[in-house]
């Protein structure tokens, strides 16, 4: 009878644990990556929206008082944004596609173009925990838009391809859709299933505005 109980306790303190790692993988990563996506909005939309000085009534201009916060994680690139993933799907992306780097949220490749640049603009993004950003990237159809936001100005790009499922080896996947003939693309890579991380699911898309050679557009306040 004492060889059940014991039995029964170590299954119980078991699932007492499993129940606490998928708390903390689903809902604690989220709540830290959350934080640091506050934070880099509230350092970098700024500079995007490249927000004028305010005048004194002197009429001279004085700086916005408004502290920058402090923060010491991975570069700040750009702000991605999906509507395909929700009506306001909005993230910083940072460079770095290590986990420490995406805990902050999407990481951009770093041997790869930033936008405005020829060739593939490369990303990561998490499935599922650290915010979930990616979880229904699989809803993605050809003809969506993806809008990146720098502060150079706006970069718009249509998604090319349905979803395609590959393997965590193929990096060629990087070099954008094989059946795109333009010279600015676009490919987000995250993890599939969803909980997992056996397979790749990639995301191509080619760059429609601005037209090669041209500035792009200001930022949407």
């Amino acid at each position: 009878m004492r060889v059940v109980r014991a039995i029964g306790n170590i299954f119980i303190v078991l699932g007492l644990t499993l129940l606490l790692f998928v708390g903390y993988e689903e809902i604690g990563t989220s709540l830290i990556t959350n934080h640091h996506q506050a934070v880099l909005a509230e350092f970098f939309d700024p500079e995007i929206l490249q927000l004028p000085v305010i005048p004194t009534e002197s009429g001279s201009p004085a700086p916005v008082a408004k502290p920058v916060p402090k923060y010491s994680g991975p570069k700040p690139l750009f702000r991605l944004t999906i509507p395909r993933l929700g009506a306001d799907w909005s993230r910083i992306v940072v460079e770095g596609v290590t986990l420490d780097s995406l805990a902050y949220g999407p990481g951009h490749y770093p041997q790869t173009p930033l936008p405005g640049e020829p060739g593939t603009v490369g990303m990561a993004c998490h499935r599922t925990g650290w915010g979930s950003p990616c979880i229904n990237i699989n809803q993605m159809q050809p003809g969506d838009l993806i809008y990146i936001d720098t502060v150079a100005g706006r970069y718009t790009y249509k998604v090319t391809s349905y979803p395609k499922q590959i393997e965590k080896t193929e990096s060629w996947v990087l070099n954008g859709d094989p059946s795109s003939k333009d010279p600015y693309r676009l490919s987000i890579t995250t993890c599939t299933p969803p909980h997992t991380s056996l397979h790749r699911l990639v995301i191509w898309a080619d760059q429609v505005s601005p037209a090669p050679g041209q500035k792009p557009p200001p930022v949407p306040a």
